[in-house]
């Protein structure tokens, strides 16, 4: 009996650009692999929990801790991943951190899902209201999922003149790459 031996494949994600020369159009493909993660490699992670924190990594065994709500430390790929993988896993699951490296985020579903969903509308209307300097600050801690339905938000908010600040809307479009800005000057 021959062996066969088993092969896992990458997901690759490509992008085509095309380059005109004299009529002639030139197409360059620019490959991107994601990251793959070695196994000490450190992942950033937010404490949302008021007071210390304290979590076991099930692989290492290390003691990461956390000295209050917003503190930010780094585990270990190989612990973090089991916790992710664990679905029952508190720490993850309800949540009690938030990983902030997007790349880790993108490759489990289960965390993209779960971030996703963590910010209702009220959620981000409620971030909105905030003054500028601490709108700013917590818009850029927002999962890109997150990011993404405040974008939308903001839009709906100056459609209905629910949001007519020009500093609050020029800092939302430097942030989002947007030009709601135009939007309120052509009303």
């Amino acid at each position: 009996m021959a062996y066969t031996k088993k092969t896992s494949t990458k997901t690759v994600e490509s992008k085509v650009n095309s380059v005109s020369e004299n009529n002639n159009t030139v197409k360059e493909e620019m490959v991107i692999e994601p990251r793959v993660f070695e196994p000490t490699d450190l992942i950033p992670c937010r404490s949302i929990v008021s007071g210390p924190l304290y979590i076991e990594g099930a692989r290492t065994k290390t003691l990461y801790s956390w000295a209050d709500y917003d503190d930010v430390q780094d585990i270990e790929y190989q612990d973090l991943i089991y916790m992710v993988r664990s679905r029952d896993n508190v720490n993850i699951y309800y949540p009690r951190i938030i990983v902030l490296d997007e790349e880790f985020i993108s490759q489990s579903k289960a965390l993209t899902d779960l971030y996703n969903s963590m910010y209702t509308t009220v959620d981000l209307r409620d971030i909105i209201k905030l003054p500028i300097r601490r709108m700013i600050e917590e818009v850029e801690k927002l999962p890109n999922g997150a990011k993404e339905s405040l974008k939308g938000i903001v839009s709906t908010m100056i459609d209905g003149h629910e949001l007519d600040s020009v500093q609050k809307i020029k800092a939302l479009d430097e942030i989002f790459g947007t030009k709601n800005l135009l939007t309120l000057a052509q009303e």
